[in-house]
């Protein structure tokens, strides 16, 4: 995911819980700060996103085309209704959308985004999506533990569009699995090629040091791409979605690698029992 720092007021949030020292408790300006506080999560840092020599990103070529098609760029607006967030999420279902929570839930925005921007297939002229509903788990609204940094997205129509979405899958990690990782930039380098509006792909591999809710890989990212889906099976008709990318390098343990929450069995129950 890539930000825009300009904010300017909170949107509603839950009070301060005790049993989470962590939290920031801060004022919503819109109403009176001294009588109303609300709670700002301190998030973990995102990293560095980084590509890896031996696992160059390469532009698809046919993003209209399943599983592709179900992959989409997002815009998240703060309560101000300035852009500030960009990121990738994908289909579910033909109403909802899954992402990382700090697209749409963090610091830059100061909350809850008050709108996303949904774009199907950001080179082509196809209707922007609106949000109607977002969702993200209370552990990220409270204290930004990274290993609940997802969220769902719920859109008012796809104006007749057939989408097929992803299926997903709470898989078993095993070392050196294959995986490849689609999403849409916001890198300058990409914007300096001219190639900011089309999707990227990158496959790598899981390292062993992936625990029971975290993938570490070195499938190339950029920022833009958190949200992203982690495949597997690319290019079999059992393509299936076992995580979802969110961090780059130089960040805690397991520093040199690119990062995804699992979807564990509870992630995958949170998502499913949200998609409409």
């Amino acid at each position: 995911m890539s930000s825009n720092s300009q904010n300017s007021s909170y949107p509603d949030m839950h009070t301060p819980n005790s049993d989470h020292p962590d939290i920031e408790a801060i004022a919503d300006t819109r109403k009176d700060p001294s009588t109303t506080a609300f709670i700002r999560p301190k998030e973990p840092p995102r990293g560095v996103e980084t590509p890896f020599d031996e696992n160059p990103a390469k532009p698809v070529n046919s993003p209209e085309k399943y599983p592709w098609s179900a992959i989409c760029s997002l815009i998240a607006y703060d309560n101000s209704d300035t852009p500030t967030e960009y990121g990738t999420g994908w289909f579910v279902s033909s109403r909802t959308i899954v992402t990382a929570a700090h697209c749409v839930f963090g610091e830059s925005l100061r909350g809850k985004a008050k709108r996303v921007e949904v774009l199907p297939d950001r080179a082509t002229s196809l209707p922007i999506l609106k949000s109607v509903r977002l969702d993200v788990p209370i552990e990220w609204e409270r204290s930004a533990l990274e290993e609940h940094d997802y969220a769902v997205i719920q859109i008012d129509g796809i104006d007749g569009r057939k989408i097929t979405p992803l299926e997903m899958k709470v898989p078993d990690i095993v070392a050196g699995l294959k995986i490849e990782i689609v999403g849409y930039p916001n890198d300058s380098k990409y914007r300096s090629r001219g190639s900011s509006d089309k999707q990227w792909r990158a496959q790598g591999d899981i390292q062993s040091i992936s625990t029971t809710t975290q993938i570490f890989h070195n499938a190339s990212t950029y920022e833009g791409q958190s949200g992203s889906p982690v495949l597997v099976g690319s290019g079999t008709p059992s393509i299936q979605v076992i995580g979802i990318h969110t961090y780059g390098t130089n960040r805690g343990p397991g520093a040199s690698y690119n990062r995804a929450t699992r979807l564990t069995k509870e992630v995958h129950k949170w998502i499913m029992d949200r998609r409409s």
